[in-house]
């Protein structure tokens, strides 16, 4: 799957209210396009939400971690080159708007739902 070959975009997950504004302008400075993701959206593949071709590896859906609910702001970055995520991260600290939970959409995880994504970066963060 060629990552790059998305439009760059960040799925959003629990960012609300005025932070949503906020991070939203943000991401259109960079040129990336903010994408909302639902609480009915959180079981759907975030490879499937980024609008990635190819999403399915069948070989990296199996064993894929257990998840609960969406409960932390969480932000997937989509087809966005290295010089745009430095940006836009470097936005978000400096407009006291950071999102703990951040990833990039890689083969891997573009099978893995946003409770799995979630799960697997509290796990690497050391908090479950």
């Amino acid at each position: 799957m060629k990552m790059n070959a998305l439009s760059p975009a960040v799925l959003l997950y629990q960012v609300e209210g005025e932070r949503a504004g906020l991070i939203d302008e943000m991401c259109r400075l960079e040129g990336i396009r903010p994408v909302h993701v639902s609480p009915e959206q959180e079981n759907v593949p975030v490879g499937l939400l980024a609008g990635a071709d190819d999403w399915r590896v069948p070989a990296l859906m199996k064993d894929l971690p257990p998840a609960g609910p969406v409960t932390e702001e969480m932000a997937v970055f989509c087809g966005v080159s290295e010089k745009q995520l430095d940006r836009i991260i470097a936005r978000m600290r400096a407009g006291n708007a950071p999102i703990s939970l951040k990833a990039v959409l890689t083969r891997q995880n573009a099978v893995w739902n946003g409770r799995q994504l979630q799960s697997a970066l509290r796990a690497e963060r050391g908090g479950l």
